[in-house]
């Protein structure tokens, strides 16, 4: 069996991959965030909550959010800025006859649309499974990948989607990855997760639905960096200095701060300022 590659590689494949394989974050690139939802020991976790506090630094064109609980228990509820958001469900997008004038009424992109992709338990709304899910949302779903890759919104090339896998509910995300690959294609594609089971467990789902190659799907995926070595590479890409004390391990056994690991396999693109994602 192969080894599995070092921290460090796995944190330089992410920093490249968000980075579209340049030195820094391209300012014109537009961000697409999927979230799967959460366990509810983790989100119980107020650590493990605040390790994704930099996802408010992205300057997300939209957010599809899958915890049904995220508006008051999860990350929007927590960790983002609720006035940066504009919150919606999937229905909006259901029948779009006038794209130009969705996108004003939405006003993007001054709000970070966030979609609710799987109900909302606030408003008494239950969370569904995946059969239950496909025959209600598909066409809502599609509608809105539809939607943000009309070139008024998100010109040829410049979408990024980052999926984080939280959990091994995949309800509606399955299908959500489906069309965004079809739309903007795997090279768009970051797929991140922390746990090498489930993601495991996604992958077989997409391996034995789709005709995929093996490879595209393990050439857009990330596995094995805890969250807080993530937020490390997102911050490094921004150009944010971090002193926290998150350390990787290198090949002696020895341990480093993730910030100056990354800094040497990312070749000192530290100091390169990136305004694709803003504070």
């Amino acid at each position: 069996m192969p080894h599995s590659p070092l921290p460090e590689k796995k944190a330089e494949k992410l920093f490249q991959k968000m980075c579209m394989g340049q030195q820094a974050l391209d300012k014109s690139l537009l961000p697409i965030l999927v979230l799967t939802k959460p366990d509810d020991n983790k989100i119980k976790s107020q650590a493990w909550v605040d390790s994704f506090k930099f996802i408010r630094l992205g300057n997300w064109a939209c957010v599809f959010d899958f915890d049904d609980c995220s508006y008051e228990q999860g990350i929007i509820g927590r960790i983002f800025p609720k006035v940066r958001a504009l919150v919606i469900s999937e229905d909006k997008f259901k029948f779009v006859e006038n794209v130009v004038q969705l996108r004003d009424d939405l006003q993007c992109p001054e709000k970070v649309i966030w979609d609710y992709s799987n109900e909302r338990k606030e408003l008494e709304k239950v969370h569904k499974g995946r059969k239950e899910w496909n025959y209600e949302y598909s066409s809502s779903i599609k509608g809105a990948v539809q939607f943000f890759q009309q070139r008024c919104l998100i010109p040829k090339k410049r979408a990024i989607v980052i999926l984080f896998l939280l959990s091994n509910d995949f309800a509606g995300v399955v299908e959500t990855l489906y069309e965004h690959v079809g739309h903007f294609s795997w090279k768009h594609i970051v797929i991140i997760a922390d746990d090498t089971e489930i993601y495991e467990n996604f992958s077989h789902i997409i391996e034995s639905e789709r005709s995929y190659d093996r490879t595209e799907l393990a050439s857009s995926s990330i596995v094995g960096l805890s969250w807080k070595e993530v937020s490390s590479v997102f911050e490094e890409a921004m150009g944010i200095e971090d002193d926290s004390d998150c350390k990787i391990p290198t090949s002696s056994g020895a341990t480093i701060n993730c910030q100056s690991k990354i800094s040497r396999a990312t070749k000192g693109y530290k100091n390169t300022q990136c305004h694709c994602m803003r504070k």
